[in-house]
């Protein structure tokens, strides 16, 4: 829990948060892919535009960093690990046997730290990480001495999957035990790797018999907002299982194991749609694209048969642009799913959706985090406050971001309320301290703000968007703010907030109608600035190139 004592940001940043497409705020940590033959592609300008020059040349197993800007950090063929120069890093040849067809590396950032990152991945059945850390060589980055193949778990399904945890700041590393039902979900922390939270669930994942041990493989993925799990197991003798659980992304468990179809096709990819109503899975043998709906009563009858390939098919991954690609064996191009939310045909499939600009598919795409693309809200408590009627009586609108589902109020007079939006009536004039506290089903916040309750009402009043401009508004360094000079400018501050409710800038004691501001060290995105002086105060929802 914090407490801050934070100045309210008012409705315009609740409806810019519950009125924007999911993806406009998808981090840009999993904007660069490089997979395949020599492929890549490049999600910062939107649609994805294709990368050449990597190093990548394999079946699978791939995984790539960026950072909150999008730019290259480095990436890992199983093999090797790359620089953001596409050289391999002076410790990071060797490193397991990667490159395989299923899902068999991913790479989790260490929260709290800009530069240490674990690299976890799957050698014949055990799981071992290595940590990088890019303040090495130079800011390039290196394994870091007497952590590379460093062992962790046995008997592992050829599963990695990561996943944000509730708080939004940790993360959980998942994966399935081989000749088992058990799922192992690691929590990623500040401290390091914790122990495994266990969950026996599900069918068990071994071999049929044919002495083949196809059924190792087949993807494990979340839904992007980390609280479904869709696991398919590859077979082609007997049936291989398609399920879904629910994950809880506070706790690590996994739970509701269903399974929705049986396919011995060799299924191999599977994905949630953005809106996490469909899923798609791509068979390996009978080279289909399957579409369900995970909100028909009859999930397996709702299969639809979207696309058969002359190619064999490989993995599947929604990417920021909120389409899903699909690789396929040896082709220039990566299949498209332009309308993933869309039931049936209409989903929009097409097989040439991208060309590669001279790289290839073949069986896997980057292992991104998908949570990164619809992150959780962190719970940030706001609140805004107007007199609504006349003279004492105050009416509080709660405006917080993350989804709260439980709210307190102290109006400063020793009076409490429990609703969302209360309205108080005070008895006596004065200066009050009024604080909200909410929580949600995994943290809880606190803000408070001091208002001076008068026979006349409350002190302060909000004045339109339109008695404040800012231009240019897109703007990339620079940018004016200009003040209606029917505005009193005195002693006035100027605060600028990111959408978790941060403060990011903060200039004081302005009395001129135009103020210029730096923005040069903000990274690009949607920000709200808010001007406070006697008597007024004004927001506006800025937006930096």
């Amino acid at each position: 829990m914090t407490r801050n004592y934070r100045l309210t940001v008012i409705m315009i940043l609740h409806i810019l948060f519950f009125t924007t497409p999911l993806f406009l705020f998808a981090q840009k940590e999993v904007n660069i892919w490089y997979f395949g033959n020599g492929a890549g592609l490049d999600f910062n300008s939107g649609a994805p535009v294709a990368l050449t020059g990597g190093a990548v040349v394999v079946a699978g197993g791939v995984a790539t960093v960026a950072d909150t800007s999008g730019a290259l950090l480095f990436y890992t063929d199983g093999f090797n690990i790359f620089n953001r120069n596409h050289s391999i890093m002076p410790n990071g040849g060797g490193t397991i046997v990667g490159g395989q067809v299923g899902q068999d590396v991913v790479i989790i950032p260490q929260p709290d730290s800009d530069s240490l990152y674990y690299m976890f991945i799957w050698d014949l059945y055990s799981i071992k990480y290595s940590v990088i850390d890019l303040s090495l060589d130079g800011g390039l980055g290196d394994i870091v001495s007497g952590t590379k193949n460093t062992f962790l778990f046995s008997q592992a399904s050829q599963k990695l999957l990561a996943v944000h945890h509730c708080n939004r700041e940790d993360f959980w590393f998942i994966t399935h035990k081989w000749n088992s039902d058990q799922f192992y979900a690691y929590p990623i922390t500040s401290g390091g790797i914790g122990p495994p939270v266990i969950s026996a669930v599900g069918v068990v994942h071994q071999e049929d018999g044919d002495g083949v041990y196809e059924e190792v493989t087949g993807y494990l993925k979340s839904s992007s907002d980390g609280k479904k799990l869709a696991s398919v197991i590859f077979n082609s003798n007997t049936p291989g299982a398609i399920e879904l659980f629910d994950f809880d992304n506070s706790l690590g468990t996994v739970s509701n194991g269903v399974i929705i179809d049986s396919l011995n096709e060799g299924a191999l990819g599977v994905s949630f749609s953005p809106d996490q109503t469909k899923l798609y899975v791509t068979t390996f043998y009978s080279q289909n694209l399957y579409q369900y709906n995970l909100l028909d009563t009859n999930i397996a009858g709702s299969k639809t048969f979207i696309y058969n390939f002359p190619l064999f098919l490989g993995g599947l991954q929604l990417a920021p642009d909120g389409n899903v690609y699909v690789s396929h064996k040896d082709d220039p191009y990566l299949g498209v799913i332009n309308d993933p939310d869309s039931l049936g045909l209409a989903c929009n499939y097409a097989d040439t959706g991208i060309y590669l600009n001279g790289g290839q598919s073949v069986f896997g795409l980057p292992n991104i985090i998908e949570t990164y693309l619809n992150i959780p809200t962190k719970l940030t408590a706001l609140f805004t406050y107007d007199s609504a009627f006349t003279g004492m009586t105050i009416s509080f609108y709660d405006s917080t971001q993350g989804n709260p589902v439980t709210w307190l109020w102290d109006f400063g007079d020793g009076n409490t309320d429990t609703i969302q939006n209360p309205t108080h009536v005070y008895t006596n004039s004065g200066i009050y301290n009024v604080c909200l506290t909410v929580s949600n089903d995994c943290n809880f916040d606190t803000i408070c703000d001091s208002i001076t309750i008068s026979s006349t009402g409350i002190n302060r009043y909000s004045v339109s968007v339109d008695k404040l401009k800012v231009y240019p508004n897109p703007f990339s360094t620079f940018a004016t703010v200009s003040t209606n000079p029917a505005l009193k400018i005195e002693n006035a501050i100027l605060r600028i907030y990111d959408l978790y409710g941060n403060e990011v800038k903060k200039i004081e004691n302005i009395t001129t109608q135009k103020i210029i501001i730096d923005a040069k060290k903000l990274t690009a995105g949607m920000y709200i600035l808010s001007l406070e002086s006697e008597g007024f105060i004004a927001k506006i929802k800025l937006l930096k190139r």
